[in-house]
């Protein structure tokens, strides 16, 4: 592609017509047409009123179509990247629910077909397909023996299946509303998940229900076991965070808004492993909340997104955690000050995080993977990843 008639020559040097007039002799430059020449016979006019240059103008327009075109193409191109090393296509709809076996190559995943899917790893072959909820699957965990993959879904119920048969082995009941969270102890074969309806159920493998969880006058959004599984905390669309005891179901600590609470829904829960006694909350409104679980006091909180707080992870080496939002940032808080450390902003929504040592992977809602320094929040531009179409 060439603009005009500027184009290099063997030593790198452009010419243009004025450079090229000066070099040609009298005798080579072209005459200059004279249109009052009684010799001259003109063929045709254009450009009068009431017409249009159409030959001109239509290839003026095809050349500026295929600019468009090719510029579109190359969109298109980068718009479906696809970087993964493997791909597990099965699901009829979208995948909401994701956990991997711990000593199995097996992933087990769930989604809006109502659906499970058992995976082997690195072949992305089908080991079993679980058939049984009726509604989207919103929560997969694998039991304390790793003999059970556990499903939750909207339709209430919880499901136990075989690890090497696929079969299901029990199915949980006693919530009326879809499930919230969904949690195996990691010291015995016990299952607690969290519902809409505003109560938390705790079961055996056997498929007893073994304590309901009352207390909440909302829906329960999220939950996490703490103390080494001796408590069972629920946060609730009440702007309230409730620790239980699991043996009696009993209230051992309330927080709301007397307690300091930020007077919104507590939306995801987190234990770091620098700071066991301290629970990390993640609100509605973008604010973050550390709650000492012992001394049932809100410790601090603070205001560091504009809108809810998604997900909270927390570094394994480094005494760091960090928050993301919907509101396209992501922050980085010392464990040990209470404060942040520093703060990225992304053009789309940041859903969900994992570190992996000193880095920390951000998924966003494009359906892309950034990942920066946990330390600096350095952005190394050619670190990210493309392959999904959604969020």
């Amino acid at each position: 592609f060439s603009l005009g008639n500027m184009e290099p020559d063997r030593d790198g040097h452009v010419e243009d017509d004025n450079e090229m007039r000066e070099d040609m002799d009298d005798d080579e430059m072209p005459d200059f047409v004279d249109l009052d020449d009684p010799g001259l016979e003109i063929v045709g006019e254009c450009g009068g009123e009431g017409e249009t240059l159409s030959d001109s103008e239509d290839d003026d327009d095809d050349c500026d179509d295929a600019l468009e075109g090719s510029a579109a193409g190359d969109m298109e191109e980068e718009d479906y990247r696809d970087d993964a090393v493997a791909i597990f296509k099965g699901h009829k709809d979208p995948v909401h629910a994701l956990c991997q076996h711990p000593t199995q190559p097996l992933i087990c995943s769930g989604g809006e077909d109502d659906t499970a899917i058992v995976w082997q790893y690195p072949e992305c072959t089908v080991k079993h397909t679980l058939s049984g909820h009726t509604d989207t699957i919103v929560a997969a965990a694998v039991t304390f023996d790793a003999k059970h993959f556990v499903t939750g879904a909207l339709d209430g119920l919880v499901k136990v299946w075989d690890v090497e048969t696929g079969e299901l082995s029990a199915t949980l009941e006693g919530l009326s509303d879809g499930v919230e969270f969904l949690i195996c102890h990691p010291k015995g074969g016990v299952v607690f998940a969290g519902s809409a309806d505003g109560t938390s159920c705790m079961w055996n493998l056997k498929g007893e229900c073994m304590q309901v969880f009352t207390g909440h006058s909302d829906g329960v959004t999220c939950g996490l076991l703490v103390q080494e599984g001796k408590q069972l905390v629920t946060g609730s669309g009440d702007c309230t965070l409730r620790v239980w005891n699991p043996r009696t179901a009993e209230t051992v600590h309330l927080f709301d808004k007397l307690s300091r609470l930020p007077e919104a829904a507590p939306l995801c829960l987190h234990i770091s492993d620098h700071s066991p006694d301290v629970l990390l909350v993640g609100f509605e409104d973008g604010c973050v909340a550390w709650v000492g679980i012992k001394n049932g006091k809100v410790l601090k909180s603070e205001q560091g997104h504009s809108a809810s707080v998604e997900h909270i992870a927390s570094c394994g080496s480094l005494p760091l955690f960090a928050s993301c939002s919907v509101d396209g940032s992501m922050i980085v808080w010392d464990c040990n000050t209470q404060s942040m450390r520093s703060k990225s902003t992304f053009s789309k929504a940041v859903i969900r995080l994992l570190w992996h040592e000193h880095r920390i992977f951000c998924s966003l809602e494009d359906g892309s993977i950034r990942m920066r320094d946990g330390r600096s929040a350095a952005d190394d531009g050619s670190r990210q990843w493309r392959g999904h179409e959604g969020a």
